[in-house]
């Protein structure tokens, strides 16, 4: 059963957040996605959408969306498995991991997608973030 306490509330919310995030990326920014093609079946968009045209550029709709997600994982695995500080960097290399198996199995046209190295940069960066906040409030077993 997990404990929660006031930390892992904190990083519940961070992860829920960066989570929510990403998913509007997507919806608003990011057409041809399932996700946005998902949401578009059941509602309309286009009004908000011409609102946030000013952010339409790579680095917001492309990666940064990736890093939110990353994050957003991170933050969860963190609540679920309470690792001692020996092993604090097990969660963000784990999902660095997984991550970059997902983007090489774009790179080779297995799955969809474009496969980019930046991506994978990004699933480290957002990892090492969670575990900067991690060691920073101190969450012990």
């Amino acid at each position: 059963m997990l404990k929660f306490n006031l930390v892992k509330i904190k990083f519940f919310i961070l992860g829920f957040l960066s989570l929510v995030i990403g998913l509007f990326i997507y919806i608003f920014f990011r057409e041809n996605t399932y996700v946005s093609k998902f949401v578009s079946l059941y509602v309309s968009f286009e009004s908000i959408k011409q609102f946030f045209t000013w952010l339409d550029y790579c680095f917001f709709n492309c990666y940064f969306v990736d890093f939110l997600w990353a994050f957003s994982l991170n933050c969860w695995l963190y609540i679920i498995f309470p690792f001692e500080n020996k092993f604090k960097l097990i969660i963000p290399l784990t999902v660095f991991a997984f991550g970059g198996a997902y983007e090489f199995l774009q790179y080779l046209n297995i799955i969809s997608g474009t496969g980019d190295f930046v991506d994978v940069i990004f699933y480290l960066l957002a990892g090492l973030s969670v575990n900067i906040l991690f060691l920073k409030k101190g969450i012990k077993k």
